[in-house]
């Protein structure tokens, strides 16, 4: 499954803490010890999900002794003997205190230590963050780039930081490394690329879908793409590029093959015009103009506590669990259906009206919505957004919409589960937000999203997810969110913005007043 957020476990982090404090100079796990490890076929659920938990604990411990610095007698020093090279360990005290105020995942993970060693264990990381210890780019790389830096503290004006001159820019791609050769793909090519709805959003451009291939077996080893997105920053709206989808073949991830990637689509966006971007990272890198936090919601509880995303609580119980998560058979919503292409203008009114109440959002129009929003049976085979509508009966106006798509996620060394399905929450909009004071909104939310819940389970997913961002903290709790141990930073390449809130308070929990901020969703 993918790990960038799980169910928090809290037994789990505090003995892992407790555990790494004790052993430090003794023989320890390491990474790959854990992920060696192996399942055997027939054992019983509980035997499965026990073995799940183990292998949490452990992967836990090992994140928390790389970040203190404590090796694995029988793992090399990649970085060499000098901190020199770790980027992360040239940081003051005072950046690594705004590091851990803009990451409270990772704050959380070193709850256990005092000042001194969380400090001296954020600046032993390969980078910072716990979860990724070879991420996409160092902050050397970053440093050349024009994005905000963590020791700015002088007051500035909102707007692009670099001029570019479109002449200036190089007319040819860098060199690679010796045995790989750059390639654009071709998403008109069914044989060279699969499904590709999200690559080929309105004004989509072949040039910003960027790869790299191995010269001889000519296999795709590296991946960078973008999509053209018309982006608002509070008043201010820019033609940018949403990038998305950056992956390296495990094996080359030494190789840097990061920064290069994303020199080039930069490059590429540069020769026509487009001087900003949006993406997002669940890694803290220079500088998140905002962060975001995961919640779950389970769908199939007993699944997904049998390949360890969910864990048993203190003093529950599988038939406790099941019944808490436990959702009806139908949708209580009247005039709910399927989104159809008649309904594009409702939507895109509706939408468009709604989306005014955040200080970073796209602005859609009538193509981006029918592509987005309508599945179409006769194009596109397979179905991977969900979207409703609300009718009203007797008007027959669109008074509310809800989406969601979906994303499967393999599950590895499980003798039960292969894959899981998980359901991640997409736009939205209610003529509710637009009452007097907010009145009824949070109401006609959580009937919205119970029924989001309702239609997710029949299609068998087995979990929602959901971020911190639009409206979502009015209902997450009510509808039995769980957090997750993940966050979500967004970025704006080439442009400097005053901090916008994220859904969260300052002790990363859900805050009803901290709603406002980000109001973009990506795939």
């Amino acid at each position: 499954m993918t790990e960038e957020s799980k169910l928090i476990d809290p037994a789990v982090n505090a003995e892992a803490i407790h555990d790494t404090l004790d052993s430090q100079g003794n023989e320890v796990t390491s990474a790959e010890d854990v992920d060696e490890e192996e399942t055997a076929d027939g054992e019983s659920a509980d035997a499965v999900a026990a073995g799940s938990v183990a292998k949490k604990k452990k992967s836990k411990k090992a994140k928390i002794k790389r970040a203190l610095g404590v090796s694995d007698k029988n793992e090399g020093d990649a970085s060499g003997s000098s901190n020199s090279a770790n980027p992360a360990s040239k940081l003051t005290t005072d950046m690594v205190e705004q590091l851990l105020q803009m990451n409270p995942a990772l704050k959380k993970e070193v709850a256990g230590l005092n000042k001194e060693q969380a400090s001296e264990a954020v600046k032993k990381m390969d980078s910072v963050s716990g979860k990724n210890q070879k991420d996409m780019a160092s902050y050397k790389f970053w440093q050349t780039q024009p994005v905000p830096r963590f020791d700015e503290t002088q007051q500035f004006d909102e707007g692009p930081i670099k001029r570019i001159d479109p002449e200036q820019v190089p007319k040819e791609p860098q060199q690679l490394l010796e045995g790989f050769e750059w390639v654009t793909m071709d998403l008109t090519n069914n044989k060279e690329v699969g499904p590709s709805r999200a690559l080929k959003a309105p004004g989509w451009r072949k040039e910003w879908h960027v790869g790299v291939r191995a010269s001889k077996s000519r296999k795709l080893v590296a991946f960078i793409s973008g999509v053209p997105i018309s982006l608002r920053v509070r008043s201010t709206v820019l033609k940018s590029t949403e990038i998305n989808f950056l992956c390296i073949h495990k094996k080359l991830r030494s190789k840097r093959l990061a920064p290069v990637l994303i020199q080039e689509i930069t490059r590429r966006c540069y020769q026509l015009g487009i001087f900003q971007a949006i993406y997002t990272a669940g890694i803290v890198l220079p500088k998140p103009v905002s962060s975001c936090r995961y919640f779950h919601r389970s769908l199939d509880w007993l699944k997904l506590f049998e390949v360890g995303f969910s864990p048993m609580p203190k003093n529950s119980s599988k038939a406790r669990q099941l019944t808490k998560y436990k959702l009806p058979e139908s949708t209580s919503t009247p005039g709910l259906r399927s989104t159809q292409g008649k309904d594009v203008p409702a939507v895109l009114d509706l939408l468009q009206r709604y989306m005014k109440r955040f200080e970073l959002a796209p602005e859609f129009d009538a193509e981006e919505i029918n592509h987005w929003m309508v599945h179409d049976e006769k194009t596109t085979a397979e179905q991977v957004i969900w979207t409703y509508v609300v009718e009203d009966p007797s008007s027959h106006k669109i008074t509310d919409f809800f989406s969601f798509y979906c994303l499967e996620s393999s599950v590895i060394k499980n003798p039960k589960h292969d894959t899981v399905r998980a359901a991640y929450l997409f736009y939205y909009a209610t003529e509710a937000a637009f009452a007097e004071n907010e009145k009824g909104l949070k109401d006609r939310l959580n009937g919205l999203m119970n029924d989001a819940l309702v239609l997710a389970k029949r299609y068998n997913f087995d979990v929602f997810n959901a971020l911190t961002l639009l409206d979502n903290p009015l209902f997450l709790e009510q509808q039995k969110y769980g957090p997750g141990d993940g966050q979500l930073h967004y970025y704006i390449y080439n442009y400097r913005a005053h901090p916008l809130a994220g859904g969260v308070n300052a002790k990363n929990d859900v805050d009803e007043n901290r709603r406002g901020g980000v109001g973009v969703v990506m795939l």
